[in-house]
């Protein structure tokens, strides 16, 4: 077991966007909030900004963006509900599609019910915008100035090797040909092969460790055979005795 220590350490804050923990590598975010796709990274949350414990400027932005969208929704929802704008367009469902068109073309009750959509969700835009503006001054007064936060580093996972084994439930025994990236590429007794995740490859069990379970009830069964076999030997013995 190595020494606590010895692990290397890992700094961590807050990022000023998405506010979550994140590892924090040279005073900036590392990348996060991506996904991979065909060994691309695609998407990600805007990373190259120091955590919000050592600066708060970037919160500082958004609150401004999201604010100024808050008093556009405002003044739209006053200006809907006086009837000095009506919505552009008129939604009316059919069986097949939903089709768009003007709201001066639509029947009265079109019109009614679409200003009301309109005046409905002007209101929860700007409620939703002000309750995250809220998140994220709450977020300044209990981050901003505090420490990075000290992570120890767990050790790397085991190198997945070619030639390795691994018991499947469905394909019984399977041999890791390559690894490439975060994907293993194996073929099973049969010649069948796939891939799977190096998280799934680590999940199922080796091979020696099916083994190992298996010589138990083979080790038993050989106990036993002696055992009877030593019984008929005595039996066998006092036969003889008795004949004599």
């Amino acid at each position: 077991m190595s020494n606590l220590a010895d692990q290397p350490v890992q700094h961590r804050g807050h990022c000023q966007c998405c506010l979550r923990e994140q590892a924090v590598t040279n005073g900036h975010m590392a990348k996060h909030g991506y996904t991979v796709k065909d060994h691309w990274f695609k998407g990600g949350c805007y990373e190259y900004n120091a955590p919000l414990e050592q600066d708060h400027s970037v919160v500082d932005r958004i609150i401004q963006e999201i604010q100024a969208k808050v008093d556009e929704k405002r003044k739209l929802h006053g200006d809907l509900q006086s009837g000095k704008v009506v919505p552009q367009f008129v939604t009316r469902s059919t069986f097949r599609e939903a089709v768009e068109f003007p709201y001066s073309e639509a029947l009265p009750h079109e019109q009614r019910d679409a200003l009301h959509i309109a005046i409905f969700r002007a209101q929860r835009d700007a409620d939703q915008g002000e309750k995250l503006i809220q998140s994220f001054e709450e977020a300044i007064k209990m981050y901003f100035g505090q420490p990075l936060m000290e992570v120890r580093k767990n050790p790397p996972p085991e190198r997945i090797l070619a030639g390795e084994t691994r018991v499947s439930q469905r394909r019984g025994v399977i041999h890791a040909k390559r690894v490439d990236g975060g994907r293993v590429y194996w073929e099973d007794e049969r010649g069948y092969g796939s891939k799977m995740s190096t998280r799934e490859w680590r999940l199922l069990p080796k091979q020696e460790a099916e083994e190992e379970d298996l010589a138990l009830p083979n080790e038993a069964a050989a106990q036993d055979d002696a055992a009877a076999e030593g019984k008929l030997n005595q039996l066998s013995d006092s036969h003889l005795r008795c004949d004599d």
